[in-house]
């Protein structure tokens, strides 16, 4: 187990280790989702960065005339920097 696994992947590692050794499936498939969810979560982010790139690049006049547009790129700006670990 590396310290620099992502929490998620270690708790996983850790459920797993518990599950075998009392032969527990509820463990083993808890294990299974931690590390399910932290691919998709991972998945998400890049998609919402690609996204956000995307948008910032191309449509900036819309965004700044557009009070929603604005709104939910500051949400994005937001959600990117909580997923990555540091707060916007």
């Amino acid at each position: 187990m590396s310290a620099q696994q992502p929490y998620a992947l270690r708790l996983a590692e850790m459920l797993e280790a518990l599950g075998w050794r009392s032969v527990d499936k509820d463990l083993r498939n808890a294990a299974d989702e931690l590390r399910r969810l932290h691919a998709l979560n991972a998945e998400l982010l890049e998609a919402l960065k690609l996204n956000y790139a995307e948008l910032s690049s191309q449509w900036t006049p819309y965004i700044r005339a557009n009070g929603k547009a604005v709104a939910a790129m500051k949400a994005a700006r937001a959600a990117i920097a909580k997923a990555e670990g540091c707060e916007a």
